[in-house]
């Protein structure tokens, strides 16, 4: 059964975003994901819907951290709002491997909110080493070896 993934992620700025992008694509391509991800919502969908649902119904979530995700988790939008689904399902299940946290700026401490600085993630913020760590979240989400 094909997995779906929601990708949680800061509108840093363009370029940011375009490389979000790519990662959704090359996820669906590459590993046969099914990838909720709100560049794709038609103009005029629920935003709020979406991520709600996205983050509940998905398999996982991939919270794509840098500095400034972490500064818009402590304040307000979307991804305040994703944070706050997110710890509250840590509440429920600490153990939970839902949440998955890809490092593209920073590091752990300084791109994620405590509740996943220290969850283990991957590391994406040498380019020159994209395909074998997009091949790493691919073989995890399908539970690949």
């Amino acid at each position: 059964m094909q997995k779906q993934v929601f990708i949680s992620y800061s509108h840093d700025d363009e370029q940011h975003k375009a490389w979000v992008k790519q990662f959704a694509d090359d996820l669906q391509e590459k590993g046969g994901i099914s990838v909720l991800l709100d560049q794709d919502l038609p103009k005029g969908a629920s935003l709020t819907r979406f991520m709600q649902q996205g983050l509940m119904m998905s398999d996982r979530v991939l919270v794509i951290g840098t500095p400034n995700y972490l500064q818009r988790s402590i304040a307000t939008g979307g991804v305040a709002f994703e944070e706050s689904i997110i710890s509250n399902d840590y509440m429920m299940d600490i153990d939970t491997t839902k949440y998955y946290p890809i490092l593209r700026k920073g590091s752990f401490s300084t791109s994620f909110p405590p509740i996943l600085a220290g969850r283990n993630g991957d590391d994406f913020t040498d380019d020159s080493c994209y395909l074998e760590k997009l091949q790493i979240v691919i073989n995890e989400i399908n539970g690949e070896p």
